[in-house]
């Protein structure tokens, strides 16, 4: 400020003495520099201001440089709970899966012990439980459940002997079977003469197709639809069985006993009509079927059980004498067997 002070001084006295400067010019040029030195004190004030505010938020920034520093050890620790959260929760997914898993499982695994249970128990003539009614599938009705029915209850004797009741009974007349799907239909099957059966009949039905188109080429349906093997066809019989759809499970044995007269499981077959019968409280066909399993089949492994329900099914017919005879029978050929065993029990409840 001075400097500039005395260049302005400087400058005037050179003027003066050359006498090229007037005096009006000499004052404005003094204002000038008294406005340029009111301007600089007030840029030094501004200054001297700013300085000491720069000093005042110098301890705050210090602060809060310091708050930074140590959030972010508390930043690092958030950061890693938050990873075995995550890691926690995929644990626990993969967790629940596996449960879900393991108890699909094991419901299946009940379910197939069930089947098997229910297949046992009619075989031996031991009462099962009844299962609940909401379990019971739609196709089969009020069928009871396989063994529900043989609780040894008889009536009076006085019955002819097993060959002769079993001679002069007759079976009870075989309605016509309802109307089934169309060939398209994904739950029905074909045996090698065309018959048509059901062996999933509660699942969604494919969609049918015209009258026109079905009756206008047979021939081409018989020939898209393939012919189900021995094997199909009796599993289907077996598992429609087990899952108390008796009606199909009958339709489907005996045609399997019709399609292949020569097969080593047509014993098992006609047993197995014997027993469907039985679990629809049919004791008179069901008598029948084990007839024909005792005199043509003696070698087969169902032979002692055809012996066993036969006898407990004359005890339903009321026929208690015919039902002794044929226990009594099934007890001496095969004393130490589990049929026998039951036998006892039957014979003791027929008293």
């Amino acid at each position: 400020m001075r400097f500039l002070s005395n260049s302005l001084l400087t400058l005037t006295c050179i003027a003066l003495l050359t006498g090229c400067v007037k005096r009006e010019d000499m004052d404005a040029l003094e204002l000038k520099v008294y406005e340029q030195d009111q301007q600089i004190q007030q840029l030094n004030q501004k200054l001297g201001r700013t300085t000491k505010e720069l000093e005042a938020t110098r301890p705050e920034q210090a602060d809060m440089w310091s708050d930074v520093q140590s959030m972010r050890p508390r930043l690092a620790r958030i950061e890693s709970s938050l990873e075995e959260v995550q890691h926690g929760s995929m644990q626990a997914e993969e967790d629940i899966s596996g449960m879900k898993k393991e108890v699909s499982y094991l419901k299946q695994m009940a379910s197939y012990l069930e089947a098997n249970q229910r297949v046992m128990a009619s075989q031996m003539a031991i009462e099962l439980p009844e299962p609940p009614a909401a379990n019971a599938p739609a196709a089969t009705g009020a069928a009871p459940a396989a063994g529900s029915s043989d609780s040894p209850m008889f009536g009076p004797a006085g019955s002819p002997a097993p060959g002769t009741a079993a001679a002069t009974t007759q079976p009870a007349p075989v309605q016509a079977a309802p109307a089934q799907p169309a060939p398209t239909d994904p739950n029905v099957i074909v045996a090698k003469d065309g018959t048509e059966l059901v062996i999933n009949p509660g699942k969604p039905a494919a969609a049918k197709t015209a009258p026109a188109a079905a009756t206008a080429a047979p021939a081409a349906k018989a020939q898209v639809e393939p012919a189900v093997t021995e094997k199909q066809l009796y599993d289907a019989a077996f598992t429609a069985f087990k899952d108390r759809r008796y009606k199909d499970a009958l339709r489907m044995w005996e045609q399997f006993e019709k399609t292949y007269p020569k097969h080593s499981l047509v014993p098992n077959a006609i047993f197995w009509q014997g027993e469907t019968n039985y679990q629809l409280k049919e004791y008179a066909p069901a008598i029948l079927a084990y007839q024909k399993v005792i005199d043509k089949y003696s070698k087969s492994d169902k032979y002692r059980s055809a012996m066993l329900k036969q006898g407990i099914a004359f005890g339903k017919l009321g026929k208690n004498q015919a039902g002794r005879v044929r226990l009594e029978e099934l007890i001496k050929k095969f004393p130490k067997t589990q049929e026998a065993e039951r036998a006892k029990k039957a014979l003791a409840e027929m008293k």
